[in-house]
């Protein structure tokens, strides 16, 4: 199998193929990790970032706003 060029150059583009999607999927649990964490600290400090009654509003926009067009939950901490 190795002998044809071929073949070879078959084997090293697939070996390299599947390294090259581990490291991809590696990168995209770690984004996600950190989706996920940036999600949460914005949860837990809602209060502090907005403390008036008036843009407690305005976070109850952008909370909507949020979740209509990204579809991302900022209510809970759980998915």
């Amino acid at each position: 199998m190795l002998g044809n060029m071929g073949h070879l150059m078959f084997l090293l583009l697939t070996v390299s193929l599947y390294f090259y999607t581990v490291q991809l999927q590696k990168k995209g649990e770690k984004a996600e990790k950190t989706f996920q964490d940036l999600r949460c600290e914005i949860i837990k400090r809602s209060k502090e970032l907005w403390a008036t009654p008036e843009t407690w509003e305005h976070r109850k926009e952008t909370f909507r706003w949020m979740q209509s067009t990204y579809g991302i939950n900022l209510y809970h901490e759980n998915k």
